[in-house]
């Protein structure tokens, strides 16, 4: 099993054939903050008002309502999972 950041990490790859860092602290440093209005598929969120968060998600899609999707892993041996959380809580970053 994966936790959030090994998610992050293994998705990114697969997806973009980039290699993030190993945790969520590392990934938030290695990527770049964007505004929501720009975020797409793929792009990390992070818990807002830290600069060192515990967890990392990333971003599935923006629902018509403006709740972001996100694939998320909320600790190691819990099967990933789907959630929907309003962006307010969250900040978002671009993979380079």
């Amino acid at each position: 099993g994966l936790d959030c950041s090994g998610t992050a990490q293994y998705i990114t790859r697969e997806t973009r054939g980039v290699e993030l860092p190993r945790t969520s602290q590392q990934q938030y440093a290695a990527t770049q903050p964007i505004d929501w209005s720009e975020a797409k598929p793929g792009d990390l969120v992070f818990p807002a008002g830290t600069s060192a968060p515990g967890h990392v998600l990333v971003l599935a899609g923006v629902e018509p309502n403006g709740q972001i999707r996100c694939f998320e892993a909320q600790q190691t041996g819990v099967p990933l999972k789907f959630s929907t959380y309003a962006p307010s809580g969250y900040v978002v970053h671009r993979v380079p």
